[in-house]
């Protein structure tokens, strides 16, 4: 919600998206029991601890960097689901300035970013 995602670009859209998902450690009952003021205030909360993991994040990075296949597929045997299923997973992390992308990592990311035409969401990074 930080960032400026075209479907986010007006604040209605933003607040509607806050409404409607509930932030842990709240249920979707006493998530809706909070003022729209209180649910801004848990998102920003968790940004800001979220700052607080970037290292974590990069060493997690690091690690599965030694774990993928190849730039091409992070399994042996070629493209699976799997590749789907992480490169969208890992796309989301694109958007989180301060992420450092090992080289085999990042060319992985590049290459599925090319290869469906989907952009990374880096140029909007914060």
């Amino acid at each position: 919600m930080m960032s400026i995602l075209p479907e986010f670009q007006q604040s209605d859209a933003k607040d509607a998206f806050v409404s409607n998902h509930p932030m842990p450690p709240f249920d979707k009952a006493e998530w809706a029991s909070l003022s729209l003021d209180e649910k801004w205030a848990v998102y920003r909360k968790a940004y800001d601890t979220s700052l607080e993991l970037i290292d974590e994040v990069n060493e997690s990075l690091t690690e599965l960097d030694r774990l993928i296949y190849s730039e091409n597929h992070c399994s042996p045997g070629g493209l699976s689901l799997d590749d789907i299923d992480l490169w969208s997973r890992l796309r989301s992390i694109t958007i989180v300035k301060g992420v450092v992308w090992p080289e085999k990592l990042r060319n992985y990311m590049d290459y599925f970013s090319a290869l469906g035409d989907i952009p990374l969401y880096d140029s909007i990074a914060c």
